[in-house]
């Protein structure tokens, strides 16, 4: 699980809504998600990309960038991916493979318009939501990804060696 918070001068939440704990879906840890950010707790970073630079957005047009040069990199062509498309396509897959209206919103930080909504709903527990996460699989993407990782480390053993 990962808490979102706002910490920094350069942070800024949306709402209040965007304040939330959100579970960690197994393919990241897989990749080695919780190192990385364990690495970056060790370094003094606050920020989960402390790399991304702040533009007009608040660091949107950056990390998408930063995204389209990883799917390059990673020989990802497939135009369906494109970072602000990853929402709905979440969204869309959760909903077709039986995920709650409450736990898709949760999870993608939306909050419902209606009065039960807005004031009775105060999220969803933990458990609730990394198995409805985890209902979202990209197998191709995740073994496409665990490859490129894999050989990155190969190149950086080769890189330290010489």
């Amino acid at each position: 699980m990962v808490s979102t918070q706002s910490e920094g001068e350069n942070h800024q939440l949306k709402n209040r809504g965007s304040r939330r704990k959100v579970p960690v879906h197994s393919a990241l840890v897989q990749l080695g998600f919780l190192d990385y950010v364990q690495s970056l707790r060790q370094a003094g970073e606050i920020r989960l990309f402390p790399t991304l630079k702040k533009g007009k957005t608040p660091f949107a047009d950056a990390a998408g960038k930063w995204y389209a040069r990883l799917l390059k990199r990673v020989d990802i062509k497939d135009k369906a991916l494109v970072l602000y498309g990853l929402r709905h396509t979440g969204v869309t897959r959760l909903a077709n493979v039986g995920v709650n209206d409450k736990i898709r919103r949760v999870l993608v930080g939306h909050a419902g318009q209606d009065v039960h909504a807005r004031i009775y709903n105060h999220g969803a527990p933990l458990p609730m939501l990394r198995d409805g996460l985890e209902q979202l699989q990209y197998p191709e993407v995740l073994q496409t990804l665990l490859g490129a990782t894999q050989a990155l480390k190969i190149k950086g053993q080769r890189d330290e060696a010489a």
